[in-house]
């Protein structure tokens, strides 16, 4: 997985096995540039799929997504000693809704956190179709987790601050039969679904409008390969 942040300029990659690694973006190259590298704790979990970064002022600080487990996990002090400093099981029954367990190899592979003011100017509804006024535990936002079932999307409201306290609110379907990787551009208001059912990879575009079909989100566009 990855994740960039504009205002430091880095790029963050992890791979399964908890290695992380910080790239610079050199412009006058246009290349990017190894910073440092890292294995995070093993409480994160044993099978990191992607990452992402809520506050990009907190440029050391970072969420990691576990298949294996369902789990998200907030991992502060990168560049110092890092701790994990929250964890958020996901597989758990929470307002009626579980995220579904790894199966089989398939499970969650994409994750990806939208600050509300996107999410409003966007007319983000919850899947049942019920209207969004803003998340309510304290992160500015929600966070996103794509599956490889079903290729659904699930949307989760976390406390930064109080770990296994969030609330889920359910899934929205896709264009596609699984989810590989997702990411939100801030700067243009989009979501970025990447599908790979039965090897077949396709891009989906989104502004998380579900005006369409309840429980479906929109798509502007689907670039199949």
């Amino acid at each position: 997985g990855a994740t960039w942040n504009p205002g430091s300029g880095s790029l963050w990659v992890v791979r399964q096995n908890r290695q992380i690694w910080e790239y610079a973006y050199d412009p006058g190259s246009a290349n990017f540039e190894l910073q440092q590298t890292a294995v995070l704790p093993s409480a994160i979990g044993s099978d990191i799929e992607a990452c992402a970064q809520v506050d990009h002022s907190a440029a050391d600080e970072l969420y990691t997504l576990d298949e294996d487990n369902g789990r998200i996990a907030r991992v502060v002090d990168i560049d110092g000693i890092a701790t994990v400093q929250r964890v958020w099981n996901l597989l758990v029954t929470n307002n009626g809704h579980a995220l579904p367990p790894e199966s089989g190899g398939q499970g969650p592979e994409g994750l990806e956190f939208v600050l509300d003011a996107d999410l409003l100017a966007a007319g983000f509804r919850f899947p049942d179709g019920s209207a969004f006024t803003g998340s309510t535990k304290g992160m500015g936002g929600l966070m996103f987790v794509g599956h490889q079932i079903d290729g659904e999307l699930h949307v989760f409201d976390v406390n930064p601050d109080a770990s296994e306290d969030f609330v889920n609110h359910g899934a929205f379907l896709t264009s596609e039969t699984e989810i590989a990787g997702l990411h939100f551009d801030r700067t243009s208001g989009l979501l970025y679904v990447w599908h790979n059912p039965f090897n077949v990879n396709s891009l989906e575009i989104s502004t998380l409008s579900s005006n369409a079909t309840l429980g479906t989100i929109d798509t502007l566009e689907l670039y199949d390969s």
